[in-house]
């Protein structure tokens, strides 16, 4: 009878040979803060708009169809959406916005982002070149913060007035 230790390391050792080739770290991200995602939208290369609102999508959200080398690495899904809210300007979030806007459901190696779902979120909307809006769902959530209370918004608002900016660690 062979010992139980070599009966546990061929068993390993054949699920290893079996398993698909996967990234060998697992996906790490910091936990979203709203104050974050503004400093992050505000200090970019690109132009940001913040807005508090909802996302409403106006075409069903494909499945990722993932084959051969798309596996590890899927394509973005675009989904066309209606963004609703506040827009962050001098006197708050005052400024309403009621836009078209694309929804890009992005991968980081074999993690995706999924749909934001249609509740109060805190986004950070990209304005593009051509004059439209994307908004970035990414594995992370980025550059979208769900359900924010009134205590994050202002804390987001003194934030971009000047004040502080600090992020809480949760």
């Amino acid at each position: 009878m062979k010992p139980l230790a070599s009966i546990s390391a061929a068993a390993v050792a054949l699920t290893a040979a079996l398993a698909p080739a996967l990234p060998a770290n697992a996906l790490s991200c910091l936990r979203p803060d709203p104050v974050q995602l503004y400093t992050q939208a505000r200090d970019s290369e690109g132009r940001f708009r913040i807005v508090h609102g909802t996302l409403t999508a106006q075409e069903t959200i494909r499945k990722r169809r993932q084959t051969g080398s798309d596996r590890l690495n899927p394509k973005p899904v675009h989904v066309k959406a209606r963004l609703q809210g506040m827009q962050l300007g001098k006197g708050g979030f005052s400024t309403p916005i009621d836009a078209p806007v694309t929804v890009t459901l992005e991968c980081f190696a074999s993690w995706c982002g999924g749909w934001p779902g249609s509740d109060q979120m805190l986004m950070a909307v990209e304005e593009t070149k051509g004059g439209g809006l994307t908004v970035f769902s990414d594995p992370c959530s980025s550059k979208i913060y769900p359900k924010p209370t009134s205590a994050e918004l202002r804390r987001v608002l003194t934030c971009h007035k000047g004040g502080s900016c600090p992020t809480e660690m949760r």
